[in-house]
């Protein structure tokens, strides 16, 4: 298929004006081929990524987190040199990189959506934020752990409390990705929730809500995994005949 359809069909369903202005969504190469056969799908264009996507000979990357991160790739090559390699690389290769990264979070099928859906909870949210969801639990905390643990596949979470099993929690504020704590604490305002789960928080984040006594949970950030099973479907849905290759973050993982 032609890369400008699949192209089109993404901004139309994932807007870049709906991304954050300091976002670098879309194309950070953009390789000038008329078709696309296969497509890699990740969160982080990287080495380990972009030797997967050459091995598999795809045309397209479609990853979470932009690769760009500046106008000028010598500002982006200053602060990570590993970048000008992985650019010759996909320019060599004919690879182009297209990200989708805020404007998929404020989606209504976004991050929370996939997240919450992977904990089976979607009967059970009180409320949509861009970035987040309030979602109603009434059970304890020892059972939300175990749930994290088998649907996310994940083997540890952080806390700021002792894992009491008899602690109940109602209401969950869950943040994929990196929660905004200063937003989070606005909207509890009204929320009054019993718990935060996110997966990075700032040293001084952390110190403020210990001081004024709010309970979080912190998760490996390897649940914005969803972000490629979450694409993959809605492209697929449109797009049957499209092949992709996944790569996760356990995949990068097992490059050590």
């Amino acid at each position: 298929m032609k890369q400008e359809t699949l192209i089109n069909f993404l901004e139309t369903k994932y807007p870049i004006k709906n991304a954050e202005e300091w976002d670098f969504v879309g194309f950070s190469i953009n390789v000038e081929k008329e078709k696309i056969k296969k497509i890699l799908v990740c969160l982080d264009v990287n080495l380990f990524s972009v030797t997967k996507a050459i091995k598999e000979k795809v045309d397209l990357i479609i990853s979470f987190h932009p690769f760009r991160f500046a106008s000028e790739w010598e500002e982006i090559f200053s602060y990570d040199i590993s970048k000008k390699k992985i650019v010759k690389q996909l320019i060599e290769n004919q690879i182009s990189v297209y990200s989708i990264h805020t404007n998929f979070d404020k989606s209504r099928k976004g991050t929370k959506y996939w997240f919450i859906k992977d904990l089976k909870l979607e009967e059970k949210i009180i409320k949509n934020y861009p970035f987040s969801t309030v979602v109603e639990f009434d059970k304890s905390f020892s059972s939300l752990v175990n749930l994290l643990k088998k649907n996310l596949k994940i083997n540890n979470v952080i806390t700021n409390f002792d894992k009491n099993v008899s602690f109940k929690i109602k209401k969950v504020y869950f943040a994929p990705g990196a929660g905004n704590v200063y937003e989070f604490l606005k909207h509890n305002e009204s929320d009054q929730v019993d718990l935060l789960v996110t997966s990075d928080m700032k040293w001084n984040e952390q110190q403020l809500l210990n001081s004024i006594g709010i309970k979080y949970v912190l998760i490996p950030h390897k649940t914005e995994d969803v972000f490629v099973k979450g694409l993959i479907f809605e492209i697929l849905n449109k797009f049957p005949n499209l092949k992709f290759v996944k790569f996760k973050m356990n995949d990068f993982n097992k490059a050590f």
